[in-house]
C-alpha cells in the first residue's frame, strides 16, 4: 500500500497486489499506536477435548471452553502537532484516528479569513466559505480559544455568518484567521471492530479477533498533566500457535509531545469560565450481545446500540474574569437548567484537544474551598443537543 486516506479508507495499492485479490478477501492494515503504558489483556484458553465440540460448546461465554477476550488500552490524547493554517485543514491525530473510528465519525474543517463587523459569537467569513465550517466541529481563534459551530448563514450576499458557542474571547477583527479542526463526533451505527496480535513470551501468538469497542472514557483531563483516552474491547479469542515475535516491531520515538499544557479551562454556557483542575469523560457505550455477530465459531459478540456521556469536572472559581461572578457559577447548581459544556486542553496550535457537549444537566453539584481557592465540582449527563446537524458530544483536535 503506498498511500493511504484515513478519512475515507481509500488506498492506493502496490503493483501485483490486483492479481491475487479477489472479491470478499480480507486485508489486514498493520498499525502500531504507542500505548500509554502496557494494555490489559485476558483470555480463556481452550478447554475442550476435541476440535469438533467448538459449535457445541464455544457459543456461550459462560461455560467452560468459550473463547472470550477482553482488552484495556490507554493512549494519549494528543493533537497531531501540525497547526492548521488560512485555507488549510485540520489535521488527524495520527495516533488516534484509526482506534477512534471504532466508535467516532470524523468530519474535518478548514481555516478562513475573518472579515470586518464580526462579535464574538457570530463570525463573519467570506461568502461560499461558511461550508468550510459544518456544523458541530470545532473552531480555534487567534488567541488559541476553542469553540463550536452551531450554526451557518450562507445565503449568497456577502458575507456568511458562522455561529460559535462559547462565545470566543474577543471578536475577531478583519484579516484574522479562525482555524480549522478534526473534530469526531460518535456514532451508533457502523462500528469497526479490532484485531489483537499478542505475543506471550515471545514464542506463543494468540489472535484476538473480532473486538467491539465496549468502554470509552478521557481521563487525566488537567493541567500539567498528560491526559489519556482509554478503550476496552471484547471479542472472541481464536487460535493459539506457537509463532515467534514478528521483526520490525522495534520501538520508534515519537516526536509529536502528548499534551501537557498548563493552559485547562472549562466553560458553561456561553461565557462562565472556570479553570479546570481535573476531568473525568465517559462517553457511556451501552451494548449488547449478539449470536454471530462478525465472530468465528458463532462466538457471542457485542455491538453498540447507544450512548449516554457523563462528565465530572473538579475546577477552581476563574478571578481573572470579573464578570463570571460566583452568583453566575451558583445559578447552574440545583436547578434544572440546561447547559453547554465545553473543556479545552493547551492553546498553542497543532496542540489543543477539547471536548463539548452541546446540552448537559448537572446530575449532583458540590463548592467549597480547597487551598484557599473557591472550587465547584460536579457530574454533568449530557443530553440530546436536539438539534439535527448537532452532535451530543464531540472530540476536537486544533
Amino acid at each position: 500500500m503506498t498511500s493511504f486516506d484515513a478519512a475515507t479508507g481509500a488506498f492506493t495499492q502496490v503493483a501485483g497486489l490486483g492479481d491475487a485479490t479477489v472479491l470478499g478477501d480480507l486485508l489486514y492494515i498493520r498499525r502500531f499506536p504507542k500505548l500509554w503504558g502496557p494494555p490489559t489483556l485476558s483470555w480463556k484458553k481452550e478447554d475442550l477435548e476435541h476440535v469438533t465440540q467448538r459449535v457445541s460448546f464455544s457459543k456461550d461465554q459462560s461455560v467452560a471452553g468459550a473463547k472470550a477476550w477482553t482488552a484495556e488500552v490507554a493512549l494519549p490524547l494528543k493533537a497531531s502537532g501540525t497547526a492548521a493554517g488560512d485555507a488549510t485543514y485540520g489535521v488527524a491525530p495520527p495516533e488516534l484516528h484509526l482506534p477512534l473510528r471504532a466508535v467516532f465519525a470524523p468530519t474535518v474543517s478548514r481555516g478562513n479569513t475573518v472579515g470586518a463587523g464580526s462579535t464574538t459569537s457570530i463570525v463573519q467569513v467570506a461568502d461560499g466559505t461558511a461550508a468550510y465550517h459544518p456544523v458541530g466541529t470545532f473552531l480555534l481563534d487567534v488567541g488559541g480559544r476553542a469553540a463550536v459551530v452551531t450554526a451557518t448563514a450562507a445565503d449568497g450576499v456577502n458575507p456568511d455568518d458562522i455561529t460559535v458557542n462559547p462565545a470566543l474571547s474577543v471578536a475577531p477583527v478583519a484579516t484574522q484567521i479562525v482555524y480549522g479542526a478534526y473534530s469526531y463526533e460518535p456514532k451508533t451505527t457502523g462500528h469497526y471492530t479490532m484485531t489483537l496480535d499478542a505475543y506471550v513470551g515471545g514464542v506463543t501468538n494468540v489472535k484476538l479477533y473480532g473486538g467491539m469497542l465496549t468502554s470509552c472514557k478521557i481521563v487525566d483531563f488537567k493541567r500539567n498533566a498528560i491526559p489519556k483516552i482509554v478503550m476496552g474491547f471484547a471479542g472472541s479469542y481464536f487460535l493459539e500457535t506457537p509463532t515467534a515475535l514478528p521483526a520490525g516491531l522495534s520501538p520508534t520515538y515519537d516526536t509529536v509531545r502528548p499534551q501537557d499544557a498548563k493552559d485547562c479551562h472549562v466553560i458553561l454556557g456561553a461565557s462562565t469560565r472556570l479553570v479546570l483542575k481535573e476531568a473525568t469523560i465517559d462517553f457511556g457505550l451501552a451494548t449488547v450481545a449478539e449470536d454471530a455477530f462478525s465472530l468465528p465459531d458463532a462466538a457471542y459478540g457485542y455491538r453498540i446500540v447507544d450512548m449516554k456521556p457523563t462528565i465530572t469536572v473538579s475546577a477552581y472559581w476563574d478571578t481573572a474574569t470579573p464578570s463570571n461572578t460566583w452568583a453566575e457559577v451558583q445559578r447552574y447548581m440545583g436547578s434544572a437548567q440546561t447547559f453547554s459544556l465545553l473543556l479545552q486542553h493547551g492553546k498553542e496550535r497543532g496542540k489543543v484537544v477539547a471536548i463539548y457537549a452541546h446540552k448537559c444537566a448537572w446530575l449532583a453539584a458540590d463548592h467549597g474551598v480547597t487551598d484557599g481557592l473557591r472550587t465547584v465540582s460536579f457530574t454533568a449527563q449530557v443530553l440530546s443537543s436536539d438539534l439535527t446537524l448537532m452532535p451530543d458530544i464531540s472530540l476536537g483536535f486544533m
